[in-house]
This record gives structure tokens, sequence and C-alpha cells, in this order.
């Protein structure tokens, strides 16, 4: 099974989270303006990785260009295994590589991303889609949540990391897609960490939620 139609659709909130910073700087101040526009003129197109922290690192997924899921590329079980003795709070420069921004993901935000659309007209509940992040055999999770009991034979298997990056990418999509604010309101609590956290984001855990709030009513044009 491919994910390359569904996954599109991540592009979409990770273009309207780089355009909720832009705006978001210029609530704040000047102070943090330049910094917001870098921001918004990398997400669309440096490399990110997003991690999954479950009780340590246990999803990968590379990203470049935030308009084309083409330059998505998942993490290794050797690349995992690598990153399993760091500790996600200190071992930033080891995880970041060679790449513009790493994200860390609480694998607890995904709690809220409610059902999970795998396919057109197939979907995952919330507890189905965890179950197969944490799942050893993910296809057998998958092929089982939607079919129902079946034999190894009928399963049309994806590389394990690339099904279990695909849906924690459309979870962290079903999270966001309602109200951008929510990624920033997620690194205010920690369940999601930037690095390297530029000035821009050291001043969101100081903002206040009723500013964030405020700044998810222009975008919808209260």
């Amino acid at each position: 099974m491919t994910f390359k139609e569904v996954i599109k659709k991540v592009f979409k909130i990770f273009s309207i989270v780089s355009t909720i910073t832009f705006i978001l700087s210029l609530v704040i101040g000047a102070l943090v303006y330049f910094d917001g526009q870098k921001f918004n003129e990398g997400f669309q197109s440096k490399e990110k990785i997003f991690l999954l922290n479950d009780e340590g690192i246990t999803i990968g997924v590379s990203l470049a260009d935030a308009t084309n899921p083409d330059t998505i590329s998942y993490f290794s079980e050797d690349q995992l295994t690598s990153l399993t003795n760091l500790n996600v709070n200190q071992d930033y420069n080891t995880m970041l590589q060679d790449s513009w921004k790493l994200l860390v993901v609480d694998i607890s935000m995904l709690k809220d991303a409610g059902s999970v659309e795998t396919s057109p007209e197939q979907f995952l509940t919330n507890e189905q889609a965890l179950k197969l992040l944490r799942s050893d055999d993910p296809n057998m999770v998958l092929y089982n949540s939607i079919y129902g009991e079946i034999e190894e034979s009928q399963i049309e298997r994806s590389p394990n990391q690339e099904l279990k990056g695909s849906i924690f990418l459309i979870m962290l999509n079903q999270v966001l897609r309602n109200d951008p604010v929510t990624f920033y309101k997620a690194i205010k609590n920690e369940k999601i960490i930037i690095y390297p956290e530029t000035i821009l984001f050291k001043v969101i855990k100081i903002v206040p939620d009723k500013a964030l709030d405020k700044v998810s009513q222009i975008k919808r044009g209260e």
C-alpha cells in the first residue's frame, strides 16, 4: 500500500504553519520579524527532520521541500538504533545531523489526531493508528484493522519505517489542520521540541495563549 496521495494533504498544513509563523512574528513585534521570515522561507525549502518520541526515538522522517512529497525520506532501523541511547533533551546536535531544523514530537500529541485516513474511504481509529506506530509489524496491524483477520499472503507490504513514518505525518497533520496555532502551543508545552531554538521560539514560550488565539483569529479572518 502506498500513501503518496494521502500524504500530499500533509504538505498543505506545513504551508499553513509557515504562514502562521509569519503572522505571529508581525503580532509579537519587529524583534522577531526577521527570524519569523527566515523560518517561513526555510520551512518551505530546507531539510527538516521529524522524530517521534515514545519513551525514546521510534520513528524518523526527513523532509526537504514542504510542497513536494517526493522529498520525503524515512529513517532506517539502523539509523533509529543509533539514536536509541541519545537524550532527546540534550543530544540535539547529533540528531540534527546536517539538516536545517529538528522537530521532536511527543507521542502524547498524537492522541488528539482522531481517525486517520490511510487511503480513500479507509480509516484507522486513533487507537489503531497508535498501535501501528508502536508495532513491530505495522503492516499486519494496518490490514487487520481495515479488513479484519487476513492471511499473510494477502498483505501487500510496505517497508515498516516508511509505513510508520507516513502514518506519523498524517496524524500530525490531523492534529494541526483545524488550528495550526496548535503547533505553537505544543512548543510552549514541550510536546514539540524544535532545534535549533531561535529567538522566535524562545519568545513563543512566554506568549500568553490568548495572544496565540488572536493570531488564529487573524488567520481565519475573524
